[in-house]
């Protein structure tokens, strides 16, 4: 691919990372080795910058191309790429040729959903793991939506990875402010990807049984994290710390006790109580303050947040090399 990018990297930094996304790194990874931020590798890898193309003025005969690709099913970013043209160029095109309601169906996409990312994978147990806490489902003009919202950026940010990786179609994001403080969201606008994983949660008063089920270990990971970067917590004080899983359903965290204990947890050092004076209302608590248990936590598991983390590390006195 011939480097059209004029920005503040050179030549050398943007090739390097273009060949680490041909590679399986994610954004993150790619990011915290080179320097680059991640918003940035992703315009490079999506080309909503002008890496991809020269930045050419749409004719007629470019806007008829544009037209017929969209009708063979082909999203906004691989036109972009097809016809060397920047992608905002092509989307605002569409966007003013086509009715609102057309154009939230193009937003949403209407392909379906590939076989392969229907199998339990690592990456669906996280997004599983999340949608029983932070996560939810959204639907604006029949777009059905995957979405997270949080005041933590690395959860967003990992999340809206893990769903790209999951559905191969890029999430969008969106900063607001709640509290004076910054509010970060991702939601993934794909609607055979909502209905698949809604029919697959059902009513969330359980675990689904791919997951609880099947002794897959890497699986039962990346569901925990999903859960605990959700709805999980860490306080701690001078001598004593104490991890807490909240959720409003017994069942649900008795079952992601059974799971840990899948892990090596020991059952006997897992308590669940029942919190009446939660600020979401009354909860039960899946609470873990041994340190041994704690330390098994922070080693196959851990939190996506790092301020959480770094709360967790620090009680535990755990340097980073």
């Amino acid at each position: 691919m011939e480097l059209k990018y004029k920005g503040k990297y050179d030549k050398n930094t943007v090739s390097r990372v273009l060949n680490m996304l041909d590679g399986n790194l994610q954004i993150r990874e790619i990011s915290k080795i080179t320097g680059v931020p991640e918003t940035t590798i992703r315009n490079w890898k999506f080309g909503y910058s002008n890496l991809y193309g020269n930045n050419k003025k749409l004719n007629k005969e470019y806007k008829k191309e544009i037209i017929e690709l969209l009708n063979s099913g082909l999203p906004i970013y691989k036109i972009s790429r097809e016809l060397k043209i920047n992608y905002n160029e092509v989307r605002l095109f569409l966007k003013k040729e086509l009715s609102k309601k057309e154009y939230s169906f193009i937003r949403a996409s209407n392909r379906m959903l590939q076989d392969r990312s229907k199998k339990l994978t690592p990456e669906l147990s996280y997004i599983i793991g999340v949608m029983y806490g932070d996560g939810h489902f959204d639907s604006k003009d029949s777009a059905a939506q995957i979405r997270l919202g949080a005041k933590d950026k690395d959860f967003v940010d990992y999340f809206s990875d893990i769903l790209y990786i999951w559905s191969r179609k890029q999430p969008s994001r969106s900063i607001l402010v709640k509290n004076n403080k910054p509010y970060y969201e991702c939601y993934l606008c794909f609607k055979d990807a909502a209905i698949f994983l809604k029919n697959f949660l059902g009513n969330r008063k359980e675990i689904p049984g791919p997951i609880y089920d099947i002794n897959n270990k890497k699986n039962i990971i990346m569901f925990v994290k999903g859960f605990c970067d959700s709805e999980g917590t860490f306080f701690s004080g001078k001598y004593s710390g104490t991890l807490k899983i909240s959720n409003q359903k017994y069942y649900v965290l008795n079952q992601t006790k059974i799971l840990m204990e899948k892990l090596g947890f020991d059952s006997k050092k897992l308590r669940i109580v029942f919190d009446k004076k939660s600020a979401n209302g009354n909860v039960y608590v899946l609470k873990i303050h041994y340190k041994c248990q704690l330390y098994l936590f922070n080693k196959i598991i851990g939190f996506t947040i790092q301020r959480k983390q770094h709360r967790l590390e620090k009680f535990l006195k755990i340097e980073k090399l």
